[in-house]
């Protein structure tokens, strides 16, 4: 109801974080990379340190840099990205996803964006990729390009309503965030069509 409330808006962030997760599970639980088993060679993590070993970026933990100091300029980033690419094409698409959601969580807006655009070649991952790529291109800035990449989905008839309901919101989200204030309620109105609770899209039509 307090559009200002910190606190509100972290609990919607977490509440964000694990409707990503579900939606990327399936709604089942996944086992977290790591747990009682051990960690393939190929596995995200290992693909990070070699990828930090390569481009001596600092992405250890105990060396964890700002996001804006990562990269000294554009071309840094680009090498960055066409190495991360490089080895997105040795591990399975579960890790290529996992990979693409930390680039996310840490900003790197860029290389999540090419990481997802490797995803959605997976017809197991199409719609979640794109959800994912969807989200990336909304945090970057470039929501022209969202609107065009998610449109399809949003026309898509056979698409089941709950994941309907996630690609109109994201695409209100997008039009929201491109000023054009009226494009962007149909969307939020179409959302509440098919589900009045859905996160905030009550408040989005007030």
């Amino acid at each position: 109801r307090d559009p200002s409330n910190l606190r509100a808006k972290e609990l919607l962030l977490q509440i964000q974080e694990r409707e990503i997760q579900e939606l990327l599970a399936d709604g089942r639980a996944s086992q977290r990379l790591g747990a009682n088993q051990d960690v393939p060679e190929d596995a995200p993590d290992a693909v990070v340190e070699s990828l930090d070993r390569d481009l001596r970026l600092g992405l250890d933990r105990s060396e964890v840099r700002a996001v804006p100091d990562l990269f000294p300029d554009s071309a840094a980033e680009a090498a960055y990205i066409r190495r991360t690419l490089e080895a997105t094409a040795k591990i399975a698409p579960r890790d290529v996803m996992d990979l693409g959601v930390a680039h996310m969580e840490m900003g790197l807006y860029g290389a999540a964006k090419a990481i997802f655009e490797e995803l959605v070649k997976f017809d197991e991952y199409k719609i979640s990729g794109m959800y994912l790529l969807g989200m990336a291109l909304i945090h970057a800035g470039e929501c022209v390009e969202a609107t065009i990449r998610l449109e399809p989905l949003v026309r898509d008839l056979t698409l089941p309503e709950p994941q309907k309901a996630d690609f109109l919101y994201m695409m209100g989200l997008a039009f929201e965030r491109l000023g054009e204030g009226i494009k962007a309620r149909d969307f939020f109105r179409r959302v509440f069509l098919l589900n009045p609770r859905y996160r905030d899209v009550m408040e989005k039509l007030r």
